[in-house]
């Protein structure tokens, strides 16, 4: 019976080891994994911020564009508007106008202008009384109750 009393020690204390090695190793793929799981949030974190900031960068720089584009439209019709302005005088401004001839020059000096505008549909010019008077489109529209 002593025999057999040290047989079951002896398999309990192997076991015991085998256990223990058993805990030692959950123990380390347990930390080994806990370990890659942060490494993998700080870096998923990491990347959407610096994502984050890019994507904000390229909107301020899309919109810094479209006000510039803006800007140079309105600049660019300012300055055919002011050409216009200088070259017809307030006395060809009347509906319906005594001169057919200067009415259809100052017409197609504004149409020849208008085309020098990028994605312009229409220029023209009105009386003191919001009466179309030269236009490239339809002359004599009466705008005046337009707000």
């Amino acid at each position: 019976m002593a025999g057999q009393v040290d047989t079951d020690r002896f398999t309990a204390v192997q076991w015991s080891a085998v256990m223990s090695t058993y805990r030692k190793s959950f123990f380390w793929c347990l930390c080994f994994c806990l370990i890659l799981s942060v490494i993998a949030a700080v870096d998923l974190l990491t990347s959407y911020r610096q994502e984050e900031r890019s994507a904000a960068k390229r909107v301020a720089n899309a919109s810094f564009l479209l006000s510039e584009w803006i800007h140079g439209a309105m600049e660019n019709s300012d300055y055919v508007l002011r050409d216009i302005i200088s070259q017809v005088s307030l006395d060809a401004l009347r509906y319906p106008d005594t001169d057919l001839a200067r009415q259809a020059d100052i017409s197609r000096m504004i149409d020849a202008k208008r085309i020098t505008l990028p994605n312009a549909a229409g220029v023209g010019l009105v009386d003191r009384n919001c009466v179309v008077t030269h236009t490239n489109a339809r002359i004599g529209v009466d705008a005046s109750r337009r707000e």
